[in-house]
């Protein structure tokens, strides 16, 4: 891409009013032709967004670039989510270039990579039991919706 080049995220953040500033480059990931479904469904235009190539590795990306954009904003001193992978790993990764503290709640499924990225951008994560259907995690939840709110 040439330099003053236009990116597509870039021209939706003009397009909604506001220039973002918290960004790792998310977004114009490619669109790649269906070589199989497309012709067997008789769809000769089917393509396939390739979103793992986002900084994160997950479309998620494009979500938590804004989110911090708006916790930068708020003056908040850090971020706390809930998470099941990939939301936690891209939260931990904008936080870690932004120098957010980042503390991801996961349930004991969680997959050891989304674990292990999401510690090696510095969240601090714990593992909670019943995730998200213990009445602690319910409250907490709520707390959070509360407090953004006001």
């Amino acid at each position: 891409m040439s330099a003053g080049a236009t990116t597509g995220m870039t021209l939706v953040r003009r397009t909604v009013g506001f220039m973002k500033t918290v960004t790792l480059g998310e977004g114009n990931t490619p669109l790649i032709r269906s070589l199989r479904v497309g012709p067997h469904e008789g769809l000769d235009r089917l393509f396939f967004k390739l979103e793992n190539t986002n900084p994160s590795g997950s479309y998620k990306d494009r979500f938590v670039a804004a989110e911090v954009e708006q916790v930068l904003a708020s003056g908040a001193k850090g971020c706390l989510a809930t998470s099941s992978g990939n939301t936690g790993s891209a939260l931990a990764a904008y936080c870690a270039r932004y120098g957010l503290p980042c503390v991801v709640l996961v349930g004991e499924t969680t997959p050891a990579g989304k674990l292990a990225q999401m510690q090696a951008h510095g969240a601090r994560v714990l593992r909670v039991r019943g995730f998200l259907s213990s009445p602690s995690c319910k409250r907490l939840s709520q707390l959070c919706l509360t407090r953004r709110r006001n």
